[in-house]
């Protein structure tokens, strides 16, 4: 690892020398530094007869379009050289990769042996996304694809959900903190209508309303391969979470589920906690950042209660007081599964501090089972 050494396209032509006949490293870490398009050039020349390495991170080093091309039209040239290095990952975030460098690197990748890739924080373009998609349709080998931060519009972002209709291999898509709204939303959910490989999801901070976020809940009723569901920060309604604890009744796939910074209220948490009631499979649960009172405590308390499955929710930064508060902890008495609840202690009592940690929950905390965690 070599990372923010402030190498320059000079120290990357050594240090491409020096990998030509080394056939013991594996892994190169060489993000943060000022390699530009010719040390790229340097490195990737060197790289086309090194038969060792499996791994390279080279994030954030000023590489540029003109960098990215030049690379992409020599690599296409000489084919062998993903089919003989077995890369396994490959990390190319914020080096400003833009329509003509995707076109060279999905070109080149297309039958390569990556199955992790990290794009985030570039700016692709229509026409790079449409190359993209093509590339998700048709590569046989990738497992996991990260796209944070490219400025994806919901256009772009029902491109990528179309491509995943026809992907069977993608076990992972991160596409936080774009903007694909209701419409890539929508495009999402058909997707996970048919696609049976993909076991994680995260589509944080995406502007996604109800109209987005139905499908994707509504495909998980018959879809029980994901594993993990993140769409933090978007528009949850009232309609869209009571969906979601109807899916939650059925689905016996998913085992984390992320709703932080929703807006979620007590009504809607309400509706959502009816599914965990039957819910056998959901083993995290996280609520921070809503608008949850103790009604809605009250509620989540009744499904604790019941459900046997769920060993951690998160619940801070909401608005829940010593009735709620209470009610949880009460709810703890009988439940052994549920290993730590999370909860601010500044909008609970001094004295519904001491009740909870009173009898039962005391015990427990004693016998290194902490069942209730208050966290200032």
């Amino acid at each position: 690892k070599i990372n923010g050494n402030r190498i320059q396209p000079r120290g990357a032509k050594f240090l491409g020398e020096a990998l030509r006949n080394n056939d013991t490293l594996h892994e190169l870490h060489i993000s943060k530094n000022l390699l530009g398009a010719e040390g790229a050039m340097s490195l990737s020349a060197s790289l086309e007869v090194n038969r060792g390495l499996h791994s390279l991170e080279m994030a954030d080093n000023y590489i540029g379009a003109l960098g990215w091309l030049a690379i992409g039209r020599m690599l296409k040239m000489k084919k062998a050289f993903f089919q003989h290095l077995g890369y396994n990952k490959f990390v190319l975030d914020d080096n400003k990769i833009v329509e003509p460098s995707i076109i060279c690197l999905c070109e080149m990748m297309m039958n390569s042996q990556i199955d992790e890739l990290s794009m985030n924080n570039n700016d692709f373009g229509a026409v790079g996304t449409t190359v993209l998609a093509e590339f998700i349709k048709k590569n046989k080998n990738l497992k996991s694809l990260s796209l944070k931060n490219n400025f994806l519009q919901w256009k772009e972002g029902v491109k990528i959900a179309k491509a995943l209709e026809l992907n069977n291999t993608l076990r992972k898509i991160t596409l936080d903190n774009n903007n694909i709204g209701g419409p890539g939303g929508t495009a999402l959910g058909t997707a996970l209508e048919t696609n049976r490989s993909l076991r994680i999801v995260s589509v944080d901070r995406n502007s996604i309303d109800d109209i987005g976020i139905i499908p994707i809940i509504e495909a998980l009723k018959t879809n029980m391969i994901v594993r993990k569901l993140s769409i933090k920060d978007n528009m949850i309604g009232d309609e869209a979470t009571e969906v979601m604890g109807y899916m939650l009744k059925v689905n016996t796939g998913l085992q984390e589920l992320n709703l932080d910074e929703n807006n979620i209220e007590d009504k809607a948490a309400t509706g959502l906690v009816e599914g965990l009631k039957v819910n056998s499979s959901l083993k995290v649960l996280h609520l921070d950042k809503n608008y949850i009172g103790d009604l809605g405590a009250i509620a989540i308390s009744e499904a604790i209660a019941v459900n046997f499955s769920l060993s951690l929710l998160y619940l801070r930064n909401v608005h829940i007081a010593d009735k709620g508060a209470l009610a949880i902890g009460k709810a703890l008495e009988s439940n052994q599964t549920l290993s730590r609840v999370y909860l601010m202690k500044d909008r609970v009592s001094d004295n519904a501090l001491r009740m909870l940690t009173s009898k039962r929950i005391s015990e427990q905390l004693i016998a290194s089972l902490p069942l209730f965690s208050l966290y200032a």
